[in-house]
């Protein structure tokens, strides 16, 4: 039925269709869900912007904020809108998170479309992305702007890619840019800056160094003047944050082995590894550049999984960096990665309704419906999260972990194949 949607004269009219379809997915879930179904992270923001409203520094004054500080901006001009037309914050929140859902789909698109991946893109960013229950959930009820970052990946890629083809500086500098303001959204899309240096290897140093001003600048340059005011909150919440213990990846599994006081034992050995990995892969990519621009995608995609499958540091938002990625993979991979980009697809949201249904830091929908004695008893079971939690979600962990082996391998076949 979605055949025509398509078609080669009909692009725009897909994407809008996309973004549609994706408005009124959520716009729907808002209508039915209860009032009281909010995450945590959705009570942080309410506070914080309170907070800057009377002139208090949250980055102080709390330990919420964990990130250069464009999030902390965004919810002062949301708090000042609040207050002056008498809008509820949440609204506010909400209403600029789904907007975001639309300039992600409308992104995604303009990926695909760009990498002339338009069979099955339709209905593939449909189901990935539009309808998909845990992005909504991600935007209706956790509340947590992620989807900020992964649009200005999508553009940084979409940058570098017609920087392969035409050899442009511009382009790269253009990618560099778009790093670099994700890094100022939250750090973590500044672990791809190995796919930069990589394919920067044909430019000069003047073009090189401005590049990583571009990429690096706008996290350190935003962070100095809080860092000069109140050096302690920034160096022990943000320069050292590596994401709060959770129920996936490694992390989970020494949680649950050790204990929680354990975890952060394991930070210096990571963070080492993943500082490995990067200047491998920039090397890598520097002597050997990558067969296809679809290879591009799939490694984006690798690297930003690896962060919370072997990090020490999970939330569920962190679905939000790899889905659109995951879609064009899906278009552009074989059908044996598709099938296994499916099931675990299918046992990662699964699993993530569960928990979104019943957590309290997230909001516990299904509890707000209904309070009888069997849900009273799974919310004592789910307020265990070193134990039952973490056995809920080994599915899960083992899911992103087939997916990232096979996805590994299938990067590893392509990229040592004879040209």
């Amino acid at each position: 039925m979605f055949a025509c949607m398509t078609a080669d004269h009909s692009p725009n009219r897909a994407a809008w269709a996309l973004s549609a379809w994706a408005v009124a997915a959520r716009l729907l879930c808002l209508c039915i869900w209860p009032m009281q179904a909010y995450s945590c992270d959705l009570k942080d923001w309410r506070i914080i912007a309170g907070a800057m409203l009377v002139g208090i520094n949250p980055y102080v004054k709390y330990q919420l904020l964990n990130w250069p500080p464009m999030w902390m901006e965004i919810l002062f001009v949301l708090g000042r809108i609040s207050d002056r037309f008498d809008w509820q914050m949440l609204t506010c929140i909400r209403v600029l998170l789904v907007a975001a859902d639309v300039a992600l789909v409308l992104s995604t698109w303009s990926l695909a479309r760009l990498l002339n991946a338009r069979d099955r893109a339709f209905t593939t960013l449909l189901w990935g992305l539009c309808l998909n229950p845990l992005l909504i959930l991600l935007t209706v009820q956790q509340g947590n702007f992620d989807v900020i970052p992964t649009i200005l990946i999508l553009w940084f890629l979409q940058s570098l890619i017609r920087f392969r083809r035409a050899a442009d500086p511009v382009d790269w500098l253009l990618a560099a840019a778009f790093l670099g303001l994700g890094g100022f959204a939250k750090t973590f899309p500044l672990v791809l800056t190995p796919l930069l240096i990589g394919e920067a290897r044909h430019l000069n140093f003047k073009t090189l160094s401005l590049g990583l001003a571009l990429c690096f600048g706008p996290a350190a340059f935003s962070l100095a003047p809080l860092f000069v005011l109140s050096p302690h909150p920034v160096i022990e919440f943000v320069i050292l944050y590596r994401g709060t213990p959770g129920n996936v990846g490694v992390g989970s599994l020494i949680q649950w082995l050790a204990g929680i006081h354990a975890v952060p034992l394991y930070y210096p050995y990571f963070t080492a590894g993943l500082l490995a990995a990067m200047a491998y892969i920039a090397l890598r990519i520097w002597r050997k550049p990558l067969p296809d621009d679809s290879a591009l995608v799939l490694l984006a995609a690798l690297i930003l999984i690896a962060i919370f499958e072997f990090g020490a540091g999970y939330c569920p938002q962190y679905w939000m960096w790899v889905a659109p990625l995951l879609c064009i993979c899906f278009i552009q991979q074989s059908p044996a990665f598709r099938r296994v980009l499916i099931a675990a697809s299918l046992i990662i949201v699964l699993t993530n309704i569960l928990i979104f249904a019943y957590d309290r830091d997230l909001g516990c929908f299904v509890g707000l419906w209904s309070n009888g004695p069997f849900n009273r008893r799974l919310f004592d079971l789910f307020c265990d999260t070193q134990h039952a939690l973490i056995l809920i979600s080994l599915p899960m962990t083992a899911a992103t972990l087939i997916l990232w082996l096979y996805g590994l391998r299938r990067l590893q076949v392509n990229w040592t194949a004879p040209a």
